[in-house]
């Protein structure tokens, strides 16, 4: 799976995929059968049920990173949306600062965003999405006259 475009709404649309196809996993790790096989491989104390349970907790973080960064990313998707679509640029203009204060928050709360790391690619795509949208309603022809 890769985050196919380059605004800022690609990278919402590949964390709720990844949430999707990780959650069908978890689920999966819930059936009967399943905890029927674990409870049985715990009994006669397998060895394969440590590396069983060492994937299982990976697969959980995952599961946890790929949901907490669609909650947060979510709470944004109303302005990349402006950012991407042919909303007027007043009104991009109008929510930049709320655009940012959300986003500061968004570096705060969440465990996936925490880190430059992790953000700098997130407003690299809005960054490339603000110019694209400046390039299709700016024309230089007209803009200093």
């Amino acid at each position: 799976m890769t985050r196919d475009g380059l605004g800022p709404v690609a990278e919402y649309k590949y964390w709720r995929e990844r949430n999707a196809e990780i959650s069908l996993l978890v689920e999966q790790l819930k059936q009967p059968m399943v905890v029927q096989i674990l409870t049985l491989l715990e009994k006669v104390q397998s060895t394969w049920l440590q590396g069983f349970e060492h994937y299982r907790e990976r697969l959980l973080e995952h599961y946890n990173l790929a949901r907490d960064n669609l909650k947060f990313l979510s709470t944004l998707m109303r302005f990349f949306t402006v950012i991407e679509d042919d909303s007027p640029l007043s009104q991009v203009l109008e929510m930049l600062p709320e655009l940012m204060e959300s986003v500061r928050m968004v570096w705060v709360l969440s465990r996936g965003y925490r880190s430059d790391e992790a953000m700098a690619p997130l407003l690299a795509r809005a960054a490339w999405a603000l110019a694209d949208k400046l390039e299709r309603f700016l024309d230089p022809h007209t803009l200093f006259e």
